[in-house]
């Protein structure tokens, strides 16, 4: 049985591109003639609002999955799989996502519990699943790393960037120590950055001397499009015009390269 590629997007900080990161990599992927499945995992459902989602008279969502396999019941995966208009698959996020991490902990296994629900049968067709994961380092957040074989990490051209990234590799290193040590660091990816300023110039050199090869060779721009094809609920990658979108795919592409060299 085919696995696929799991990966988690996340940044304990906020307002760093992670959203807008996690859809327009799978449109990216999509369009390089991968198979990609979208995971929104917060409450705050960006995702899936970025996505189109209208629960309305479908109710399930990432929260049932969970909920069902801490309370050992079976739960029809195929109806938790939503498509948006332009053929991205994804199961959204709902706001009873908030309590996820307390009804895991109930579970003897809290760590493993979406790493046992997405390895399941049904998800081999996939080639990629991405994990938008809230800007935590919770229980909920655990889990997506210890379901994952890799995790990037948006990281904004600001101040402190690097400074800000200790915690959330220290919960990957531990996370690779007691639920899944073969979890890597696919990379990090430097977002929303003028390179015509001082600071995202003295940002981008210092990740790049942390950090080496793991920092992404592409940089996101900060352009207004971003927020225009967030209103617009539609990706980057397929709108022809978009320079963002370029950015996504050369993005898309170096992620099946780094995935196909740790392979």
């Amino acid at each position: 049985m085919k696995k696929p590629i799991i990966i988690s997007v996340t940044n304990e900080k906020g307002g760093v591109g992670k959203t807008t990161t996690a859809l327009n990599l799978a449109a990216g992927l999509a369009t390089a003639g991968k198979w990609p499945l979208l995971i929104d995992l917060d409450s705050q459902q960006n995702l899936s609002d970025y996505l189109g989602c209208d629960l309305s008279g479908r109710n399930r969502t990432i929260s049932d999955l969970i909920y069902s396999a801490v309370a050992g019941q079976d739960v029809d995966l195929e109806s938790c799989i939503h498509h948006n208009p332009e053929g991205l698959d994804y199961i959204p996020a709902s706001k009873m996502l908030a309590t996820a991490p307390s009804i895991l902990s109930n579970d003897r296994d809290s760590g493993t519990v979406l790493q046992r629900t997405l390895r399941q049968k049904e998800m081999s067709r996939y080639d990629y699943i991405i994990l938008d994961c809230r800007p935590a380092l919770d229980l909920l957040v655990t889990n997506a790393l210890a379901a994952s074989d890799a995790v990037l990490i948006p990281v904004q051209a600001e101040k402190f960037a690097v400074d800000g990234l200790e915690g959330l590799l220290g919960t990957v290193s531990r996370v690779q120590r007691s639920l899944n040590p073969e979890l890597q660091l696919l990379g990090v990816l430097i977002t929303m950055a003028d390179r015509r300023t001082n600071m995202a110039r003295e940002v981008e050199k210092a990740l790049r001397d942390a950090l080496g090869e793991k920092v992404f060779s592409i940089v996101i721009p900060r352009m207004i499009e971003a927020s225009v094809s967030t209103n617009n609920q539609r990706s980057l990658v397929n709108d022809p015009s978009s320079k963002l979108g370029a950015c996504y795919k050369s993005l898309a592409e170096e992620v099946i390269a780094r995935g196909s060299a740790q392979s």
